[in-house]
């Protein structure tokens, strides 16, 4: 009984083991039984996201991306080509997509030009997205100042104005700038973070770099990490720091003077800018200044006649020494061109070698001067003013003998500087002839011995002169006015005639008849009148609104009265002929003079002209009669040139049909 229970238990024990065999081996088989499964990772995380310079060959260094949640950014600081990147990346999942392209990390290239998706995938298949963006930081100059605390010498801050489309950085400065070296400046300026600036390949730290912004600078802005560079143009208009102009600065304030006949101290300076003749200091004596013009001197930006207690040849202007001299303002003139290219026509035509035999011997041929500056008063920019000659009888200008005060002696018969003028009879001293021509007596100035003009009028020469000049219109309105001995021309010079009258047609200058300048030598030298100098180009060439067509018409016929002489001389047929003649030699110097003048003057007043519009609007006209002013300098010179090249087409077909 006992054996059959030993047998019993062992053959169990037997079955045990061999089911517990089973057991193990199918769960090992199996991996696990058919109520149990294996578990899977669910880790699916973008630990890592770089770009290596190893991996990406345009690339200098390499690129960390920054993991914010499911947002991956990276900051590229070069050119690289973001087009085609490979990616470096270290994940916890199963493996990374992009759409249905499996990605191996530091071989996939993708373009980056735009936000990628990257999905990274679990062992139990959960999905991860992450979007990947990379960024430029802007090459970009996004401020641009001169601090005050920098440059002790400006009044405040100045802000300058940046046109990121266009690429361009300015400012201007219409105070005066006390320091030395004033165009010296040190510049703060803000760009995007490792970023590198520099001028001229000079590396340049904002707030503490200074340079000279005497010209246009550009500022380039590049990354750190290399490639092309973004420019920038940095113009800063300053007149006083610019100095393409010589500087005028007074003392007193132009804005309070207000009389044409009484006259201001005022200090003066004057920087040459290039020019080292004729010069004055704030040290030297005082100068004096006062209004001048007629309709001009009404508005806002006014002329000048300033005088100085010694004679001076002033900036190198060497034809006269003399102590008075005007400043014309061109405010109705918005190319501030009119009066020099007026000046360059008659430069042309009133020269002793235009032919050598052309003029008399005797007739003085003088043009006066032409100097564009910037005026200053006290510390604030006035504006690109015209410096000239006044017009007076004085050697190197109108050249006369002083004429004597005795009846019936050679020197009463001269010389004379005189004046056909519309608003003669607001002058001191002045004649009407029997046809009510108006004429101002320039020279002797009789102001200077009388404050009476009925004590005046008394005088042998203003007397003499009255007389002549009647003599002379009675002998143009004579029956045989075109005798060629005993006519017009015994008392009138032709050849200063012809060419004041062509100057005052290719210019188009309606008020050339309006005022005319006129001059008698002593007999013992000429007993005939001369025509010039010319002046008061600014509502010439096409810029009166009074008259309709004015490059398609003569001033002959429609500039202001009083034209009774001019068309008087005109019934003349020898003096068309005359005419013809003169225009011919000489319409192409003319024309190209005219233009030159146009082309180079624009040029020289290039930076100071845009700051005298930011003074002065280019686009209000506060003259009435003038044309309205135009939009933009451009449109400006633009209409002056058209003027000139028309003007000359239709001269040329007139005179030729004489």
């Amino acid at each position: 009984m006992i054996n059959t229970f030993m047998n019993t238990t062992i053959m169990q024990l037997i079955k045990w083991c061999v089911a517990l065999f089973l057991f193990t081996w199918l769960f090992a088989f199996y991996g696990c039984s058919s109520d149990e499964e294996q578990i899977l990772s669910s880790d699916c995380d973008m630990l890592e996201f770089k770009f290596l310079s190893a991996e990406n060959g345009k690339l200098p260094e390499d690129v960390v991306g920054k993991i914010t949640g499911n947002e991956i950014a990276l900051e590229v600081l070069s050119d690289a080509d973001i087009s085609s990147m490979v990616a470096n990346f270290r994940t916890n999942g199963e493996s990374v997509r992009v759409g249905n392209s499996v990605q191996a990390s530091g071989k996939t290239a993708n373009n980056f030009s735009k936000s990628v998706i990257y999905t990274v995938v679990a062992q139990d298949g959960t999905l991860k997205k992450y979007t990947v963006s990379v960024f430029r930081p802007d090459k970009r100059i996004t401020g641009f100042y001169f601090a005050r605390a920098n440059i002790p010498g400006l009044t405040g801050n100045v802000d300058f104005k940046i046109d990121q489309e266009a690429k361009t950085i300015t400012a201007t400065i219409l105070k005066w700038i006390d320091m030395p070296d004033a165009d010296q400046f040190v510049p703060t300026f803000t760009v995007a973070k490792d970023m590198k600036v520099s001028v001229n390949g000079q590396g340049q730290e904002s707030g503490v770099s200074s340079l000279s912004f005497k010209d246009e600078l550009i500022y380039s802005v590049a990354y750190t990490g290399g490639g092309t560079a973004e420019e920038y143009k940095v113009k800063l208009m300053c007149p006083q720091v610019n100095a393409t102009l010589p500087v005028m600065r007074f003392s007193v304030n132009l804005g309070t003077i207000t009389s044409k006949t009484e006259y201001r101290q005022s200090k003066l300076e004057i920087a040459g800018n290039g020019i080292s003749q004729g010069l004055w200091t704030y040290s030297d004596q005082e100068v004096e200044i006062r209004l001048r013009g007629n309709s001009t001197m009404g508005l806002p930006k006014k002329p000048f006649r300033v005088k100085f207690p010694e004679k001076i040849s002033l900036l190198g202007m060497n034809h006269a020494k003399e102590k008075s001299w005007v400043l014309l303002a061109n405010d109705a003139d918005k190319t501030l061109l009119r009066n020099a290219v007026g000046l360059a026509v008659s430069r042309t035509l009133l020269q002793r070698d235009n032919p050598a035999d052309y003029h008399d011997s005797k007739a003085v041929l003088f043009t006066v001067a032409t100097q564009h500056v910037d005026v200053y008063v006290g510390d604030t920019y006035q504006g690109v003013y015209h410096l000239t000659d006044q017009v007076q009888s004085a050697p190197g200008r109108v050249t006369l003998d002083k004429p004597g005060k005795k009846v019936d002696t050679p020197e009463i018969t001269g010389g004379y500087l005189m004046e056909i003028d519309g608003f003669a009879d607001g002058e001191f001293s002045w004649f009407t002839t029997a046809k009510g021509m108006k004429v101002t007596l320039k020279y002797p100035d009789m102001e200077d011995d009388y404050t009476n003009q009925n004590d005046m009028k008394a005088d042998a020469r203003y007397n003499y002169i009255l007389n002549y000049v009647q003599v002379t219109e009675d002998a143009l309105f004579s029956k045989g006015y075109q005798d060629a001995v005993s006519g017009w021309r015994k008392y009138f010079d032709q050849s200063t005639l012809v060419d004041y009258y062509l100057i005052s047609e290719f210019c188009g200058n309606p008020d050339a008849w309006w005022s005319t300048y006129i001059y008698k030598l002593r007999d013992s030298d000429s007993r005939k009148l001369f025509f010039g100098p010319v002046w008061d180009f600014d509502i010439a060439f096409d810029n009166d609104n009074r008259i309709s067509n004015a490059t398609n018409r003569l001033m002959l016929d429609a500039g202001h009265d009083p034209k009774m002489w001019m068309n008087r001389f005109f019934t003349d047929p020898a003096l068309k002929s005359a005419v013809k003649a003169r225009w011919n030699q000489m319409k192409t110097h003319m024309r190209a003079n005219a233009l030159g003048v146009v082309e180079n003057d624009s040029k020289a007043i290039g930076r100071s002209r845009e700051v005298n519009f930011s003074v002065w609007n280019i686009s209000s006209q506060s003259l009435g009669h003038a044309k309205p002013g135009s939009a933009s300098y451009e449109e400006a010179l633009a209409l002056l040139k058209n003027y000139i090249e028309k003007r000359y087409t239709y001269l040329d077909g007139v005179f030729n049909g004489w």
